[in-house]
């Protein structure tokens, strides 16, 4: 009996090329993931945090209040409900919800004091750790030394990593393309702490993940998993908050770049931003309201 020919192999039996430009973060059956330890700064940071957040008043439920929004109108309403990055307000005709990104910084500190609290130490952060300037009398510091506290050198990146011209205002751009090699480190990093994460929430929130080095800013690129944007708004926000966090404070404990220029941007398979770091403030987090749609632009 003449065994038959095999079928021949087409480019849809084969499995996808690798891709090179990002991060796969796979699961091992094998490997059992931890959770990092916190760096002295985001220690230093969460107790301002805890400090700041306890004299903050809370806001109060059925109180009148005026939502000022970022499309320069406003709202006037009693208070229905808060929760992570959502607010709910008793209108003429019925209670209508707001994104905490619909909402102007103002209004945000006097509704969210968890948000609030996270400004106001990042700012004293920020403050404790900046560099002193010394009197014009005083000797000048030798090359190659920091003022005490000022945090961990950070390397400038060379011109070939640079991925937009440093002096246009910061743009997002998806485009996947290889990360850096001065982020690598820190990129193989959050993709161990995803894996935890993964582990923790008993999903997976990513996919992949690349970094770009654009002007001073360290900008990673997080490609969700479906199971994201099936999750509810409170929970999305939520795990964006702390993954920017984590971000934030690894490229400062590297040295690649300070916490105020650690932005993240949340993407879809398709490549479509639904969360992240607003362009003008990387603590600034936001998650698309409806995952099932495409957002809409944002600066």
């Amino acid at each position: 009996m003449v065994a038959e020919a095999p079928s021949p192999v087409t480019t849809a039996d084969l499995p996808p090329p690798p891709d090179e430009n990002s991060l796969q973060l796979e699961e091992s059956a094998n490997a059992v993931p931890k959770e990092p330890e916190k760096t002295p700064l985001e220690k230093e940071f969460e107790e301002l945090y805890e400090m700041f957040l306890a004299k903050l008043p809370k806001p109060k439920i059925g109180e009148k209040y005026r939502l000022y929004l970022r499309d320069r109108t406003t709202v006037d309403g009693r208070l229905a409900a808060v929760s992570p990055g959502k607010v709910e307000m008793m209108l003429e005709y019925g209670t209508m919800a707001y994104a905490v990104n619909q909402i102007t910084r103002k209004t945000v500190s006097q509704l969210f004091p968890e948000r609030a609290a996270k400004w106001m130490a990042l700012k004293e952060l920020r403050r404790r750790h900046q560099p002193q300037t010394q009197p014009v009398e005083h000797a000048v510091a030798k090359p190659g030394t920091r003022p005490a506290g000022s945090g961990p050198p950070q390397s400038p990146p060379e011109e070939d990593e640079l991925t937009y011209d440093p002096t246009e205002p910061l743009k997002y751009d998806p485009t996947p393309a290889p990360t850096p090699e001065r982020l690598a480190a820190v990129v193989k990093e959050f993709g161990g702490w995803m894996t935890y994460q993964h582990r923790r929430v008993g999903g997976k929130i990513a996919d992949k993940v690349y970094a770009k080095q654009q002007g001073s800013a360290c900008v990673l690129y997080l490609v969700l998993n479906p199971l994201f944007s099936k999750q509810d708004y409170e929970l999305r926000f939520q795990l964006a908050e702390g993954l920017q966090k984590f971000w934030a404070f690894r490229c400062e404990g590297a040295g690649v770049c300070g916490v105020p220029s650690a932005h993240m941007v949340l993407l879809d398979a398709s490549g479509r931003i639904v969360g992240g770091s607003t362009t003008e403030d990387s603590s600034d987090v936001w998650v698309i309201k409806d995952a099932g749609r495409a957002v809409a632009k944002r600066k």
